[in-house]
């Protein structure tokens, strides 16, 4: 999957469309409450859904928090991924108005590279684990 977004990026940066593009950010556009849209489009990347039903879900179900550290730890998620999200906007936007539109596809270019070379990472670390499952 992320190897998947990362080809996406390096397409999308050679004016290529691997993933279809999601209407949502127009509807969250129609959103009179910024804040609202911003949590909507949030919501919807694949790289928060990703960290929510993989290393979240792992985290809490490795750690046996209580009812009240899982809510906190819900909580230090939930600001620090707003948070993040605001900063990478702010500068994105900085970033924008200061680079060329060449620059920036090949910042993208290789933004997506590094996305493939770790999915890349991380499946060829799963393949001796699952031999060893597989053995035993």
């Amino acid at each position: 999957m992320i190897a998947g977004f990362g080809i996406d990026i390096v397409l999308s940066a050679q004016g290529v469309h691997f993933i279809p593009a999601v209407a949502l950010s127009h509807q969250a556009a129609l959103i009179a409450n910024p804040f609202v849209a911003g949590l909507f489009l949030t919501a919807a990347n694949p790289l928060t859904i990703i960290f929510w039903a993989g290393v979240f879900s792992a985290k809490v179900a490795e750690q046996c928090f209580t009812r009240r550290a899982i809510w906190l730890f819900s909580l230090g998620c939930l600001l620090a991924t707003l948070s993040f999200m605001v900063a990478v906007s702010v500068a994105g936007s900085l970033i924008g108005k200061l680079l060329s539109a060449t620059s920036i596809a090949v910042l993208n270019t290789i933004v997506g590279c590094a996305l493939v070379y770790f999915a890349v990472q991380l499946a060829l670390r799963r393949i001796p684990q699952r031999e060893r499952w597989l053995s035993n």
